[in-house]
């Protein structure tokens, strides 16, 4: 009686490389000096990384599912955030700095 084996094999070392790349990146945002801040198409946070939390005051736990909004400071006017947003709903990277209030109200 013919007994078969089959064996499967993958390769699986650009995986290892991809997945070293993402741990690298992500302690390099979990490092930062400046705030970073994630947010979905419609704006909601979905993550921020620790320097945030100590320049803001607010937790990850108090800002996550919520908008940016809370923190405006006024500094910035709407045809800024309109620009910021149009270029993130565009699907493309904005860049820049905002003068925000953090949880005391210090700008």
């Amino acid at each position: 009686m013919p007994r078969y084996a089959i064996v499967v094999v993958e390769d699986i070392n650009q995986r290892k490389i991809a997945q070293a790349e993402v741990t690298r990146l992500a302690a390099a945002i979990e490092q930062a000096a400046e705030m970073v801040i994630i947010t979905d198409s419609d704006g909601c946070i979905q993550y921020v990384n620790p320097a945030f939390e100590r320049i803001a005051g607010y937790s990850s736990h108090e800002v996550i599912g919520r908008k940016p909004g809370l923190m405006q400071s006024g500094a910035q006017g709407r045809a800024f955030y309109r620009d910021m947003w149009e270029t993130i709903t565009r699907g493309e990277v904005w860049k820049g700095h905002l003068a925000n209030r953090n949880k005391r109200g210090d700008i």
